[in-house]
C-alpha cells in the first residue's frame, strides 16, 4: 500500500489527436494513475507504447508515468474527429471507485494541443540534455515521442516544491525540486512531465493541460475545483527574466536546484536573486514573478462518480463501461497545433478513510498537512511514523497505545510492526469490541477495524 497524501494514488493514461475543423486523435495517449486505468472503446491509451510488436511495452518511462503493467495500451494509430462531434472515453479502474470501501475517487479528464507533439519514432525516452539531439532542441527532434515542452520540464527542476504538503514518512533527503513528490522522492523522470503536476489537482503552477471533466465521490467539491481550474482562474508563479534564461542559462537547467520560490515575496526578494550580466558587467536581478493566464474557457463538467468494485477491471453496472462522451469545443480550434495533434489525459486519484484527506467536504483544502510529517527531518521510511493523532478519533490519548511500540516493550521489531499487535500488548485498546470501547455489536466492531488500520497503517508501519 502506497503512503497516502492529501490526494493519493494518481494513475494516469494519454491517448493523441489531431484537429482543424477537425481534430485528430491518434494513439499516443496520456492518462495518468497511480492505481491501474485502461481507456479503451473510442478513444484508446498507450500506456507509453509506440509500435512494439510484443506483448510488453518497451519503455515505461518514454511520455509519461502510467504505472500501469508492460502488457497495458494500444500502439499508435490515427483517428480524425470534428469540432462538435462527440467522442466516447471509455476506461475501467482496478481499484474501484465510489464511495464504496473508498472515502475518495476523484478521475480528472484534460487534454491539451501543440505544435510539436508527437510519437517520434523510437521508444528510448526524450533528453534531458540538449546536447544529446539534433541541432541541440529536443523540442524539434522528431526521433523522440515529446508532450510537454523541453521548457517546461527545466521549470519543473527549478522550481520549488510544495513543502506544506503532507509527505507521511517519506525521506525527501533534502531534495527542494517539483521533480521530487512523495509518491516518487527518487525524481525519476517520465518525458517531461512534472511530477508534482501530475501527482496534485488543481495545480498551483501554470499547466498545459485544460480540463474536461471531473468526476468525484463528493459533489459538494465541484464549485472549488471548477473555481480553481485553470481553465478559468490565471496561475501566478516565479519565472527567470528573459536575459538571464536565454544569455545565462540559455534555456537549460542543468541541475535540480529548487530555487524559484512559491510566493511573490520570496520571488522578489531572494538574496539568491542576483547575478552579473557578462555582457554590460551589470548586476541584475534574475527573478520575477509573473501571471500566466487562464484558459478563458467554459469550467469544467463535475459531477457524481459512479461505483465500481474494488481490484476488478469490470463494468459500472448493466452491460455498459464507464463512458464520457467528450464534445469537441470550437475553442479548441484556438489552441496551437490543433490542426497537428492533441492528447487526452485521465488521472485516477482514490483516498482511503484511514485520515482525512480534505478539510472540508466543501473544500480542496489539506485535510492533514507538512505539520504532520515526520517529527525526524530525514526520517526512514520504513519505520518513521507520520504525526497523525488517529487515535484521538476514538477518544484514545497516545499514551494508552505509545508503551507497544517503546523501547521498554521487549518484543522484537518485526513483531511490533505486525499488524494487529497494539491489540495484543495494550490493554486500553480492547480487540474484541468491549470495554472501554463499547459493546460487542456490528458498530463496534467496526471501529476497532477501524481503529486497527489507523494505528498500525498510519503510525507504525
Amino acid at each position: 500500500k502506497k503512503n497516502s497524501n492529501q490526494r493519493p494514488a494518481e494513475q494516469v493514461q494519454r491517448m493523441m489527436m489531431f484537429p482543424s475543423t477537425l481534430i485528430l486523435l491518434f494513439a499516443s495517449q496520456h492518462i495518468l494513475v497511480h492505481s491501474d486505468v485502461f481507456l479503451g472503446g473510442g478513444a484508446k491509451g498507450s500506456n507509453n507504447r509506440l509500435d512494439e510488436r510484443g506483448r510488453d511495452r518497451a519503455n515505461g518511462n518514454r511520455m509519461f508515468d502510467s504505472q500501469n503493467n508492460n502488457r497495458g495500451g494500444y500502439n499508435v494509430g490515427h483517428m480524425t474527429y470534428y469540432t462538435g462531434e462527440s467522442i466516447p472515453i471509455t476506461w475501467t479502474n482496478q481499484h474501484s471507485s465510489g464511495k464504496y470501501q473508498l472515502d475518495g475517487t476523484e478521475l480528472i479528464l484534460q487534454y491539451t494541443c501543440d505544435t510539436l507533439m508527437r510519437d517520434g519514432t523510437t521508444t528510448n525516452r526524450i533528453p534531458d540534455d540538449p546536447t544529446d539531439c539534433q541541432d541541440y532542441n529536443c523540442d524539434t527532434d522528431i526521433e523522440y515521442g515529446r508532450h510537454e515542452s523541453f521548457a517546461s520540464y527545466q521549470y519543473c527542476k527549478a522550481t520549488s516544491r510544495n513543502k506544506g504538503l503532507f509527505t507521511a514518512n517519506q525521506n525527501m533527503r533534502n531534495r527542494h525540486s517539483a521533480k521530487y513528490t512523495r509518491q516518487d522522492n527518487q525524481g525519476t523522470r517520465y518525458g517531461y512531465e512534472c511530477p508534482e503536476e501530475r501527482d496534485y489537482y488543481p495545480y498551483w503552477r501554470d499547466s498545459m493541460w485544460r480540463d474536461m471533466a471531473i468526476y468525484t465521490n463528493t459533489p459538494q467539491r465541484c464549485s472549488a475545483y471548477q473555481q480553481e481550474s485553470q481553465n478559468v482562474k490565471s496561475r501566478w508563479e516565479c519565472r527567470y527574466t528573459p536575459d538571464y534564461w536565454d544569455n545565462v542559462l540559455m534555456g537549460y537547467v542543468s541541475s535540480s536546484s529548487g530555487e524559484l520560490p512559491l510566493n511573490q515575496v520570496d520571488c522578489e526578494n531572494s538574496e539568491n536573486g542576483w547575478y552579473v550580466n557578462m555582457a554590460t558587467n551589470t548586476t541584475l536581478y534574475k527573478y520575477e514573478w509573473i501571471e500566466l493566464p487562464s484558459f478563458g474557457i467554459d469550467a469544467p463538467a463535475c459531477t457524481q462518480t459512479l461505483t465500481t468494485r474494488v481490484n476488478h477491471h469490470g463494468l459500472t453496472g448493466g452491460r455498459s463501461f464507464w463512458t464520457h462522451n467528450w464534445k469537441v469545443p470550437d475553442s479548441i480550434l484556438d489552441l496551437p497545433g490543433h490542426d497537428h495533434c492533441c492528447v487526452v489525459r485521465l488521472r485516477y486519484n482514490i483516498t482511503t478513510a484511514d485520515y482525512p484527506a480534505w478539510d472540508a467536504d466543501e473544500g480542496i483544502g489539506a485535510g492533514v498537512d507538512y505539520l504532520n510529517n515526520s517529527n525526524v527531518t530525514s526520517p526512514d521510511p520504513d519505520d518513521d511514523p507520520a504525526w497523525i493523532r488517529t487515535w484521538e478519533q476514538f477518544g484514545l490519548s497516545y499514551e494508552d497505545i505509545a508503551y507497544s511500540f517503546s523501547s521498554d516493550n521487549a518484543d522484537s521489531d518485526t513483531q511490533k510492526l505486525s499488524r494487529g499487535y497494539v491489540f495484543r500488548n495494550d490493554p486500553e485498546v480492547d480487540p474484541f469490541g468491549y470495554e472501554p470501547m463499547g459493546g460487542s455489536g456490528a458498530d463496534d466492531e467496526k471501529s476497532r477495524i477501524l481503529l486497527e488500520l489507523a494505528i498500525n497503517t498510519d503510525q507504525f508501519g
